[in-house]
């Protein structure tokens, strides 16, 4: 099974951003603050995190681990879960400072 096989079967939908194509998946957790999405760039092969909200912004893999104040409990959970079921992929975090 390759990489992308495994994000659809995941949840995961493709679309086009900025001619080219990405995989996103949304976490809304009923217990977060915020909305999340997880977005793995295919032409660039690295991962991202998207934190929604009163605006968007890229935030890093450290900043849901640490789970700030209690804000994002089940997206932290999902992307432990995500990383455990991708174990046999290499996840890359794209750099967010560049």
């Amino acid at each position: 099974m390759t990489l992308i096989e495994k994000l659809q079967e995941l949840g995961f939908k493709k679309i086009k951003n900025n001619g080219t194509y990405i995989q996103v998946l949304d976490v809304r957790g009923v217990k977060d603050r915020f909305s999340f999405t997880i977005i793995y760039d295919i032409d660039k092969n690295e991962f991202y995190i998207m934190a929604h909200k009163s605006s968007s912004k890229l935030i890093t893999e450290d900043d849901i681990l640490r789970n700030h104040n209690n804000t994002n409990p089940q997206m932290k959970e999902k992307w432990i879960e995500l990383k455990e079921q991708l174990k046999e992929f290499d996840i890359v975090m794209g750099d967010i400072y560049n």
